[in-house]
């Protein structure tokens, strides 16, 4: 793009150029917007760009848009599988507190070569539960 404000400049190389393009025509109503109004946030919803409500109110503070003011599937580099939620396959605290347990009746000496030995997979930590007394 060509002749953009020096407030874009951040996003280009960074944001998809249709959302530059319809950001820039939210830029251009800025002088147009009757302050005392509410913002609806039609545009920020609908399109997940800045509106210019919001667009004017970072400009009035003297920061330049950033990319994180725009919804991720704006980036560039935006990639779905990459941003999906990370589910680990095991509990690490689980493991943790079964050797905390084991740990924590033996001499301090000790303790440092139960570590090392469990970290190497040549022992392991179970937990140990109490039993019923009836």
């Amino acid at each position: 793009m060509i002749n953009v404000p020096k407030c874009f400049t951040p996003l280009l190389g960074h944001i998809s150029s249709f959302a530059l393009k319809e950001c820039l025509n939210q830029f251009n109503k800025i002088k147009k917007i009757n302050p005392t109004e509410q913002c609806l946030h039609t545009v920020t919803i609908g399109l997940e760009i800045p509106c210019s409500h919001r667009i004017r109110k970072r400009l009035k503070s003297g920061d330049a848009l950033d990319p994180a003011n725009f919804h991720f599937h704006r980036h560039l580099k935006y990639d779905p599988e990459i941003t999906t939620k990370y589910t680990p396959k095991f509990d690490l605290n689980d493991k943790v507190n079964r050797i905390f347990v084991a740990l924590s009746n033996k001499d301090p000496k000790k303790q440092e070569e139960l570590i090392k030995q469990n970290v190497a997979g040549t022992h392991s930590s179970i937990s140990i539960q109490v039993p019923k007394v009836l």
